[in-house]
């Protein structure tokens, strides 16, 4: 799904953009708009988001090697249904550090993106002025 802030982001030059790596790939993209990404989205919210309100806890790091580590609570861990070895996907964002599960989909995803990025780069530029 591509996303932007508002209109004129340059949402549709990049889609095409996406579109075209992928079909020069032998893939087939899955295009659509309007009511049908707002009803994907509303059901992936309705896989992800867990019943009961948002919990938020203290974390403590701790040094792993040459690396900083966190232990997930317990509660944390249960409610989405992580275990020791489950891999995630750390995403630095403007509000912080995100978490989520790793999809080897979306990490595809950001490579086609990655690469669309740097063959279409004139363009977004311009696009962002």
């Amino acid at each position: 799904m591509v996303l932007g802030t508002s209109s004129g982001a340059g949402k549709s030059l990049m889609t095409a953009a996406l579109c075209r790596v992928l079909r020069r790939r032998g893939e087939t993209p899955l295009t659509g708009g309007g009511a049908a990404h707002k009803a994907a989205r509303a059901r992936s919210s309705i896989d992800v988001l867990p019943a009961d309100q948002p919990m938020t806890s203290e974390v403590t790091l701790r040094q792993a090697g040459g690396s900083v580590s966190a232990t997930i609570p317990k509660e944390l861990a249960r409610r989405f249904h992580l275990e020791p070895g489950d891999r995630v996907q750390v995403i630095e964002t403007e509000a912080g550090i995100l978490l989520t599960p790793f999809d080897p989909a979306v990490q595809q995803a950001l490579a086609l993106a990655s690469e669309a990025a740097k063959e279409y780069q004139p363009a977004l530029r311009e696009l962002a002025q």
